[in-house]
């Protein structure tokens, strides 16, 4: 074999050396064994080397994505022959002078040194004076590459002229001698990147030439043949062993880890007498036969890496956030050698398919880490998957909002109030705890509690609850407590007689009267004779016949009057009038109140009662000394009348006062709907308070807190949620006398639904009839979701669903229609024009609209510069923007003031004057902030899509007479999937009108987009009028590594 050394200039690589370099001659024997046994430990490690790569197969699949020439090297590993373990690292060269100091061990500088030329067994040195590795010191070992090939179907095939090992050189025992590693036959094997399986077989034999010991092994010294059989999985070793378990190759490195665990090496021949020597070169070599298990672990990398035929691209949205966290998925990057047949998402990998397609979506309402799985499978059958993992943070907990109901805030001493602080609310979760402090020493834990204020005074109540997750909120309520109004003192006139004849002595008594909330303090008689006192017992003499009314007045500790009088009958004959008198069991109270009164200490004292009748103030009437019960239904002063009549016709009367107050005010309860709960952004609600009442009055107060920082006092507002998230409506009633309820309603908002942007592509649209054309849908997308429903309307009377369809049209002019819906519930369509016949061709009408969606006033440029007419030239362009206004030319402008969804329609005609039209969805939304709008999209080494607005005005618009002059400045915005980004333009007109030069950089870690700058000419789809607020710029740029479309509508703000 002859043996070809590679070359670098000064330093030749084609021999290997061991570490120690070349031994003393006058060394002892003892050293020479380690030596020797590091050369073999090599030279049979780089024969594992032909172990590298290889893989099961499936018939007819094509899992390698680069078949062709491969080379395969050992970077790493290690290899035991009998019992001794030696790492399979590239060793290092010693330097040939040694005058270096170098030609002791590398692995132990302390060795002593020879003072002797390492030439000539480093065949490096040319000579002994050659100091070429000098300037470097120790350099790498060359590493072993082997050169073969590998097929689609990852079937591995070497050589045998590709297994080359460079020779192994060692000086021993007073000669130079080379282990030289040889393949007996070609090396085969497979290599699945798909699944990482690999294994490999290859014939070697180790031939070793040279002299040792005087003794000349010649060239047929042989140690072998055997086999090597290698793979990624685990071996079984033999008894007594550990088994080796291999890695499986990586296609991101191009690395595998093959092992084999018992290979076989017979017994040397034809070594003459070093075969039966027991020298240390004998014993190294293991001749005559080694002994022991021969175990190996390879380390390789394949040049260039073995790619995979099929290729999964799992790109989420966004990676981590907080709950609920919407992520879409990108696997439009996923590459396969064959058509790919299936795209299988496993959000959870728990083994369920949750979705197909290129693209995909999921929220994940639950906190915790979540493993998102992407399998593509192509037409073979051949399947790769790509996991990425998405983190789920929990979501900041949003305080509680406490609310405190009363049935009033203040009133005379005692008074209780009813609180209710069921109105509180918790948007993220719960009311888990109620804490009360009613402002008079009392407290309570429930949702609802009472309290009584007995003193004047002004009392602050608090209410803090206490949400599921630890988080609080306190609201606050005065109680305005005055003193009790003064109940008037009752009057009571007792007397044992109160008529007679002439002279009639009566002794009258005040002491019976009484005082409800104090005492009586005063007295005053008129006797009605003239006679007056103000002792609380009194007599009076009537001298002449006639009807005297005797009146007490009683003064209460606070000043408050009582009056009861008496009628006395003095008469001439022997008839004394009767003596009315009568009983009330209660004499004041809260309306409704009912009194039952008794007249039996009434009296006649010559002869008897003959009829009681009462008048009880309110209209009602009664008789008989137990009369039927009074009811007081309203709030008021009554005055009570009894009239006795005797049996001789005479009659007395007696008055009682009756005091009604008003019954406590009861709280209204309040009622909140919603004509909607949830909805997408932006999301308009009509609130109502319809089922809102007032037990005992009327509600005379509405106050609206909406949860988007508007209120309203409206007992019906609206409100408009144009952001996503979850609100809390809010509403408190205030009824006739101050009472207050609130009641909650929560307001989901969901993020705004794009709408999909359909996408027809056809294989012809012109032709002779019949003529058959093929479309295809699949070009269609949805930028925050996916397409779930494709439908076509051929024009002809046929239609069709799904992504791809065919139709044949007779001669004539059809107008094609996909429409597209997306998963929720939003959908867009767009046309194309397809002629079949021999007569003039219709033009075909071609629409781009930017942008296409955007907060009103929304500038749209729109572009018919793609229409064209196969057999003639378009002569007009007639738009109709959808909303009632019209313009005509190739290029136009609309500004869109009203927020809603337009199709604007083209209408070109050729010079024959045939007509064919196109359209485009234009989504107009609510107002918002002024702001620029950008579209972006990235193909190459990352796909990027953004088409949204920034999150400021630093983009700069100038403009002269011809139209744009110059796009600067830079402005944050909001990525996919929530990231932090930013875009800075420096874009100026280039010699001609409308085109542009410059650069625009990106920057989106998030998304793999760090400062990427491109240099870019821009050709500009129109300039903006004078009168036009906004600019446009549009076009295609391209650096050696990538291609980009790029499209902007800028707000002008120009200085």
């Amino acid at each position: 074999m002859e043996h070809r050394p590679t070359h670098r200039a000064g330093n030749p690589r084609g021999a290997v050396v061991t570490r120690q370099g070349v031994t003393n001659r006058t060394r002892s024997a003892g050293r020479s064994p380690r030596l020797h046994r590091r050369v073999q430990a090599s030279v049979l490690a780089m024969a594992l080397l032909a172990t590298t790569v290889a893989t099961v197969q499936v018939a007819g699949a094509q899992p390698v994505g680069n078949p062709g020439t491969i080379n395969f090297t050992i970077i790493d590993g290690a290899v035991r022959i009998g019992g001794q373990n030696v790492p399979l690292e590239p060793a290092e060269f010693p330097q040939c002078s040694d005058g270096e100091n170098n030609d002791g061990d590398p692995l132990n500088p302390a060795a002593a040194q020879d003072l002797l030329v390492d030439f000539p067994a480093d065949p490096q040195c040319s000579s002994a004076l050659d100091n070429s590795e000098v300037a470097s010191g120790f350099q790498a070992k060359q590493d072993t590459v082997f050169t073969g090939t590998v097929g689609a179907n990852g079937s591995i095939s070497i050589p045998q002229s590709g297994v080359v090992f460079p020779p192994q050189y060692v000086f021993a025992e007073g000669g130079v001698i080379a282990a030289l590693v040889q393949p007996t036959g070609n090396a085969t094997g497979n290599i699945n990147p798909l699944t990482g399986a690999a294994t490999l077989q290859v014939p070697l034999r180790l031939k070793i030439e040279g002299s040792a010991q005087g003794i000349d092994l010649g060239g047929s010294c042989i140690v072998g043949p055997f086999t090597l059989n290698l793979r990624t999985g685990t071996t079984t070793p033999p008894p007594g062993f550990d088994p080796l378990v291999g890695v499986p190759y990586d296609p991101a490195t191009g690395e595998a880890t093959l092992v084999d665990n018992n290979f076989a090496v017979p017994a040397a021949t034809g070594c003459g007498p070093l075969g039966a020597a027991s020298g240390p070169l004998s014993a190294a070599f293991g001749l005559p036969s080694p002994a022991g298990v021969n175990q190996a672990t390879l380390v390789t990398r394949a040049t260039p890496k073995v790619t995979k035929g099929v290729s999964a691209s799992n790109v989420p949205s966004v990676s981590t956030g907080i709950a609920p966290l919407t992520v879409n998925f990108n696997g439009t990057g996923s590459t396969a050698v064959k058509p790919i047949a299936a795209y299988q998402w496993d959000f959870e990998n728990d083994g369920t398919v949750d979705a197909t397609g290129p693209t995909a979506f999921t929220t994940y309402a639950t906190p915790g880490t979540y493993q998102a799985r992407l399998r593509v499978v192509d037409t073979d059958g051949d399947a790769d998957t790509s996991i990425v993992t998405v983190t789920v943070n929990e979501p900041p907990n949003s305080p509680p909002v406490a609310a405190i109901g009363s049935s009033g805030t203040g009133g005379q001493a005692p008074y209780t109030v009813n609180f209710d602080g069921t109105g509180s609310s918790d948007p993220d979760g719960t009311i888990a705890y109620y804490a009360w402090d009613f402002g008079n020493g009392r407290t309570a834990t429930t949702a609802t509690g009472s309290a009584t204020y007995t003193q004047p005074g002004t009392y602050t109540v608090s209410l803090t609850v206490t949400d599921n997750r630890g988080a609080t909120a306190t609201a606050t309520r005065e109680i305005v407590v005055t003193g009790a109004p003064n109940v008037a003192p009752n009057a009571v006139i007792r007397t044992v007689s109160v008529a007679g004849t002439i002279p009639l002595t009566v002794n009258l008594s005040g002491g019976n009267s009484n005082d409800p909330d104090g005492s009586i303090v005063g007295y005053s008689w008129d006797l009605g004779n003239g006679q007056t006192g103000t002792s609380a017992a009194i007599q009076a003499v009537y001298t002449e016949a006639g009807s005297y009314t005797v009146t007490l007045t009683v003064t209460d500790d606070r000043g408050a009057t009582g009056t009861q009088t008496l009628v006395v009958d003095v008469s001439e004959d022997s008839n004394i009038a009767p003596g009315a008198d009568f009983e009330a069991d209660q004499v004041s109270g809260t309306a409704p109140l009912t009194v039952n009164f008794n007249g039996s200490a009434s009296a006649d004292v010559d002869g008897t009662i003959a009829s009681y009748a009462y008048n009880y103030g309110n209209g009602q009437n009664g008789t008989g000394v137990v009369p039927a019960a009074a009811t007081y239904t309203f709030p008021g002063t009554y005055t009570v009348t009894l009239t006795v009549t005797d049996n001789k016709g005479a009659t007395g009367t007696a008055t009682k006062t009756i005091t009604v107050t008003p019954p406590p005010n009861q709280s209204p309860s309040g009622s909140v709907a919603a004509s909607t709960a949830v909805g997408n952004a932006p999301l308009l609600v009509q609130l109502s308070s319809a089922g809102s009442v007032d037990p005992d009055g009327a509600i005379t107060g509405y106050s609206w807190s909406l949860g988007n920082g508007s209120t309203s006092t409206s007992p019906n507002p609206s409100a408009i949620y144009n952001a996503a998230g979850v609100y809390t409506v809010q509403l408190t009633v205030t009824d006739n006398q101050g009472a207050t309820s609130v009641r909650s309603q929560t307001i989901t908002v969901n993020p705004a639904n794009v709408a999909p942007t359909a996408v027809i592509a056809a294989n012809r649209v012109t032709g002779p009839s019949p003529l058959a054309v093929s479309f295809n849908g699949a070009g269609s997308s949805d930028p925050d979701g996916s397409i779930v429903s494709y439908s076509w309307n051929f024009g002809n009377g046929q239609t069709a669903t799904g992504p791809l369809a065919s139709a044949t049209f007779a001669q004539g002019s059809y107008t094609v229609r996909l429409t597209v819906v997306d998963n929720r519930g939003s959908s867009r369509f767009t046309t194309v024009t397809v002629v079949a016949g021999t007569t003039n061709v219709l033009p075909n009408a071609r629409v781009t609209a930017l942008p296409t969606a955007g907060p009103a006033p929304l500038l749209v440029t729109f572009s018919g510069i793609g229409s064209s007419d196969p057999d003639g030239s378009i002569i007009s362009y007639a738009w109709n923007f959808g909303d009632g206004t019209s313009a005509t030319g190739q290029v136009v402008q609309k500004t869109y003031t009203i927020f809603g969804t337009y199709v604007a329609t083209l209408t070109v005609t050729d010079n024959r004057g045939a007509t064919s039209t196109a359209s485009e969805t234009i989504v107009v939304d609510p107002p918002s902030p002024a702001r620029d709008r950008i579209r972006l999209g990235y193909t190459g080494g990352v796909n990027y899509n953004f088409d949204g607005p920034t999150n400021g005005v630093g983009l700069r618009v100038q403009r002269d007479v011809f139209g744009l002059l110059s796009v600067t400045g830079s402005a944050p915005f909001t990525g996919p999937g929530g990231s932090n980004a930013t875009v800075t333009v420096s874009l100026n007109r280039f010699l001609i009108f409308n085109a542009h030069s410059g650069t625009i950089t990106v920057n989106d870690p998030q998304n793999g987009l760090v400062n990427v700058t491109s240099s870019l000419f821009l050709s500009s789809l129109s300039s903006p009028s004078g009168n036009s607020a906004r600019g446009l710029i549009g076009g295609t740029l391209s650096n050696p590594t990538r291609t980009y479309t790029l499209a902007f509508t800028i707000d002008d703000r120009a200085a």
